[in-house]
């Protein structure tokens, strides 16, 4: 939920001073939450405060803000905070903590209720400097072929030939991870041979013996050089090392039915890290 204007100034105003309790006998100061029966014709919030991995968070700033003045404390050391005697009908609790994004969330609270209200704070990742990184891998289709129905390039159809890779695999840094540029380059080895390959990035890539990804990120479909950018700043990530493949396969339109034969291609793999890339002013291909 969007908190509105106001609410913030309330709670920015009222959390810079939060060092000892306001005087406000509903609200609870900092240590073991106490939760009592609220007085007749009041009502009472218990409020807990949580991480993206639903951890409690010890000494964060929570606030009723709707009040006045509002009502602030902090949070145990089980991430719980209590509000009491709190007048019935809807009120507005706002929490942050240093590191953190802030969170909103509205309760309504009724006669001699106790209600609870549950906030997860995100942490603020604390970027570095914009930088990127390239990589340059080598792949090659001894054989390929696309129909209407089925594209082989992915499987390792040619036996006679173990060198069939039509992949550049590669590992980028999880931290400060923002996209992937992928350019990759051939020239065409006959002329039966495509003129255009189908380029896109796969995360943990398997081949054994035909390829997969257990996510598919950005595709194109063209001829050389064909660049793909992917946008990556919203993935978790489980490794610190994230593996990744430039997944290149026959490409065509159909009706068509084309052929690759021992096409040798680049890959130019450029990772940027703290910012996104700007794929329109970059290119890691050398100039010819």
């Amino acid at each position: 939920m969007r908190s509105a204007p106001v609410l913030t100034l309330f709670l920015v105003a009222s959390l810079v001073g939060l060092s000892g309790c306001t005087g406000n006998e509903a609200a609870t100061v900092a240590g073991p939450a106490q939760i009592s029966q609220p007085d007749e014709g009041k009502g009472q919030v218990v409020v807990t405060i949580i991480d993206d991995t639903d951890t409690p968070i010890q000494g964060a700033q929570v606030a009723i803000v709707d009040v006045t003045p509002p009502l602030e404390t902090l949070t145990d050391d089980v991430g719980v905070a209590v509000f009491n005697n709190l007048d019935p009908g809807p009120h507005s609790v706002a929490a942050t903590k240093l590191g953190y994004s802030q969170a909103v969330s509205s309760v309504q609270v009724g006669d001699g209720e106790t209600v609870a209200a549950e906030l997860r704070l995100r942490a603020i990742e604390i970027r570095g400097a914009p930088y990127h990184a390239m990589q340059i891998g080598q792949g090659y289709i001894a054989c390929g072929l696309y129909t209407p129905a089925v594209t082989v390039s992915n499987l390792n159809v040619c036996a006679w030939d173990t060198n069939h890779r039509p992949r550049f695999e590669f590992q980028a840094d999880r931290a400060g991870l923002e996209g992937v540029l992928q350019e990759v380059v051939w020239a065409r080895s006959s002329g039966v041979t495509s003129e255009k390959l189908i380029v896109y990035l796969w995360y943990k890539p398997v081949c054994n013996p035909t390829c997969s990804g257990t996510k598919e990120y950005g595709a194109a479909n063209a001829g050389s050089p064909v660049r793909v950018y992917s946008d990556l700043s919203g993935e978790k990530f489980e490794e610190e090392k994230v593996p990744l493949a430039s997944m290149t396969f026959v490409g065509g339109k159909s009706p068509e039915v084309v052929f690759v034969f021992q096409q040798r291609i680049s890959h130019y793999v450029t990772t940027f890290y703290n910012a996104q890339g700007d794929p329109g002013n970059y290119t890691a291909i050398p100039a010819q």
